[in-house]
């Protein structure tokens, strides 16, 4: 017997599975301004004390790969939401390492047999344009194939895994009346972020006085999108209701972006920085290029009424120091 959803709220209790981590955090402060109710599922302690309401986030501390840790936390926590952010985020240690995109798959499929069980309305998938195919077009829209022909994702065994959890998730969530929501997230940048994209080492470098070379992806081109785009839209999508579409690409809309002209604007924003990158391409850039592109963000911005604070790169930037000065003088205060 199915059991009885819960209603999906405008604000109510949501579940963030890694939500310690760089995305996680800023969706925690957002969702705390917002009214929500927050669990957070994370094998870290938060370091983060709650500024919202008391009682308004509970960190329940365990391994969601370790049997029985999801349905404590479910029959503990009780949400009517659940947002998937845990995973791994190193596409050349997926390739090298399948078992860790393997395990991050079977997590997706752990979270929704979970769901089921508790009566939980709406999970929010945050997967990746890596999922995708070769480009066949642009803008990529929602509907861009996963599989073509000729091959697969185009984003190796990690695009793959990603791949397979989207479409384990929405069947799965249309077999068993789960309101499954899928946001394909791509080149995420803020304050706050590990992954050393190019954007991250040349402004912060830059911040910091400190000279940087570096020798590839000048040439390889991203659609950078802002961390508060990517929460707000998880934001909005998690109180929408009646949406016709169960996939949503997080991105600007804009074209791309290559690693030369971040340079150009992080010595704009900061005229004396002593940075530099150059025009080669490594083995991973000349594959996973092949899925990026100027993204179609139409459908967001019809259904959800979403559309990104900043589409243009030069702003985010902007942001990104201020955040970054702002931390410097609290650590030296």
């Amino acid at each position: 017997m199915t059991p009885e959803r819960h209603a999906v709220p405008g604000a109510g209790r949501v579940l963030l599975i890694g939500g310690t981590g760089f995305i996680g955090r800023y969706l925690t402060q957002a969702l705390e301004r917002a009214g929500w109710q927050i669990g957070i599922l994370s094998r870290h302690p938060s370091e983060r004390a709650s500024g919202g309401q008391p009682g308004q986030i509970e960190h329940l501390v365990g391994d969601m790969h370790v049997e029985g840790v999801l349905d404590a936390a479910l029959g503990s926590f009780r949400p009517n939401s659940i947002v998937m952010l845990a995973a791994t985020a190193d596409i050349a240690r997926v390739d090298q390492q399948p078992e860790t995109g393997l395990r991050d798959f079977k997590a997706v499929f752990d979270v929704l047999v979970a769901a089921r069980a508790y009566a939980v309305a709406r999970v929010v998938y945050v997967s990746s344009t890596s999922a995708l195919a070769t480009r066949q077009y642009e803008p990529i829209d929602c509907g861009h194939p996963l599989v073509i022909p000729s091959g697969g994702p185009a984003g190796g065994l990690y695009g793959a895994f990603k791949a397979a959890g989207e479409v384990v998730a929405l069947a799965y969530g249309e077999v068993h009346d789960i309101d499954v929501r899928v946001v394909r997230a791509q080149s995420v940048y803020g304050f706050g972020m590990r992954a050393p994209m190019p954007l991250k080492l040349l402004l912060e470098g830059a911040l910091a006085g400190t000279p940087v070379h570096l020798a590839t992806g000048g040439g390889f081109p991203r659609d950078y999108t802002h961390v508060l785009d990517v929460v707000s839209m998880l934001i909005t999508l998690l109180g929408s209701r009646d949406l016709s579409d169960h996939v949503f690409i997080c991105g600007t809309g804009q074209p791309t972006v290559t690693g030369q002209e971040v340079a150009a604007l992080v010595r704009s924003a900061i005229p004396d920085c002593e940075i530099s990158i150059e025009d080669a391409w490594t083995a991973l850039e000349h594959r996973d290029q092949r899925y990026r592109g100027r993204v179609d963000i139409s459908s967001a911005r019809d259904q959800l009424g979403w559309s990104p604070d900043f589409p243009i790169l030069g702003d985010g930037i902007a942001q990104y120091a201020e955040a970054y000065r702002h931390a410097a003088r609290r650590q030296t205060s």
